[in-house]
């Protein structure tokens, strides 16, 4: 039986390194790729990146984060950033019936924790 379990999350706590660049998502129709892009509730287009993140200073390893946040063109090795907005919520999820677990973060926005 596929689950899911969110939990919300206070943007500010968390923060994060990337390790991957920005991708656009498209929704899926039918197990099938659209041309359509997934948009959150407020309309606005999702992007997916991987990065290393860790929650009130406890790392829980390299997730994805979905956000309708573009990460900059550079980001400098090591760099880290944190969650910013209204809203952040932690998403794991098993569609598969089994014991592979698919672990994403939501965040609203995000900025540079160095200013």
């Amino acid at each position: 039986m596929a689950g899911n379990l969110n939990i919300g999350l206070i943007p500010g706590t968390v923060s994060f390194s990337p390790s991957s660049e920005s991708r656009r998502l498209f929704l899926y129709v039918d197990k099938k790729i659209t041309s359509s892009p997934k948009l959150d509730a407020k309309g606005r287009a999702l992007y997916k990146f991987t990065a290393g993140v860790a929650l009130n200073g406890v790392r829980i390893g390299d997730v994805s984060i979905e956000t309708p946040q573009l990460l900059p063109e550079m980001v400098p090795l090591g760099m880290v950033l944190t969650g910013a907005g209204d809203f952040a919520e932690l998403r794991v999820r098993n569609q598969r019936d089994a014991f592979d677990l698919s672990v994403t973060v939501f965040l609203d926005s995000f900025s540079s924790a160095t200013k």
